[in-house]
């Protein structure tokens, strides 16, 4: 039920994403990022390249 009303508030405001070709992703930490790109490796897979510290 969730996921249809997701998709129903996407497409109801027009922010379905256009473009097909692969996302960027950019993965930020407040603390520890060499912490934080184990763990996301372990979570989110090989995807997680480089994590950026920020404060």
């Amino acid at each position: 039920e969730t996921a249809k009303d997701v998709y129903r508030t996407l497409s109801q405001h027009g922010l379905f994403r256009g473009d097909l070709s692969a996302p960027t992703l950019r993965f930020q930490a407040t603390g520890d990022a060499t912490a934080f790109a184990k763990l996301a490796k372990r979570f989110l897979g090989p995807e997680v390249q480089t994590v950026e510290q920020i404060n």
